[in-house]
């Protein structure tokens, strides 16, 4: 795949404004070299002159650049502790921390635009099975 350039600043202006910008920095490099001889004079600007064209070929932004071929998003991960920690009762309303973090849960799938993309799963010590709503208590939490 060839380089292909995608500049942040439009073309036009960084055309013009390169072109001012190695245009002045030449003139600059003459005029403050006028003690050397004129060979060297000229091979100092000519230097300064391909360097601020360098600047300017990387205001271009060069690269290659790849478009996302997968048109869907991947999707969310929601991770849910069921731990032992989890039993104790102090959430809100009276609640164990695993209500809690159930109920909120729920919630946001309820609101998600597009539920059926996150998957919900347990955890304690390792990655644990699919969690979905109607699972209110894990096992190693119920009573």
């Amino acid at each position: 795949m060839p380089v292909q350039f995608d500049p942040e600043i439009p073309w036009l202006p960084l055309l013009i404004g390169g072109g001012a910008l190695v245009a002045l920095g030449v003139r600059l490099a003459w005029l403050g070299n006028r003690d050397l001889p004129r060979r060297r004079r000229l091979t100092l600007a000519a230097l300064r002159g391909f360097a601020l064209l360098g600047i300017v070929a990387l205001f271009s932004n060069p690269g290659r650049w790849e478009t996302e071929t997968d048109p869907s998003p991947p999707g969310w991960g929601l991770l849910l502790d069921h731990s032992a920690s989890m039993a104790v009762t102090d959430g809100l309303d009276g609640k164990t921390r695993w209500e809690t973090g159930a109920d909120f849960a729920e919630r946001l799938l309820s609101g998600s635009s597009h539920p059926e993309s996150v998957r919900s799963h347990l955890y304690d010590v390792a990655l644990g099975p699919l969690w979905s709503p109607g699972n209110r208590v894990p096992s190693n939490l119920a009573s």
